[in-house]
């Protein structure tokens, strides 16, 4: 999959920066009001937010903290009849 670079920008600007850049996730956003913001959970919110701009092809992603330390997340896709 191809994306372009100024349309990647926009992308994360709308999925990740604004609702999340320079705030207390627990009190400024509102779904971590019920879920605990663990790397594990703020993966999981990032990774739902842009897989609104992208196809549903675009499934796995790992995130790496550190070598020792990475995020696995895993969309299942149900195949088309």
């Amino acid at each position: 999959m191809v994306v372009n670079m100024i349309n990647l920008r926009k992308y994360k600007e709308e999925a990740i920066m604004k609702p999340l850049d320079l705030k207390n996730l627990d009190l400024a956003v509102p779904y971590f009001a019920d879920v605990i913001s663990m790397k594990e959970d703020v993966v999981g919110y990032i990774w739902g937010n842009i897989q609104t701009f992208f196809p549903l092809e675009v499934i796995y992603k790992i995130v790496y903290e550190t070598d020792s330390s990475q995020v696995r997340w895993l969309i299942p896709v149900t195949p088309a009849l």
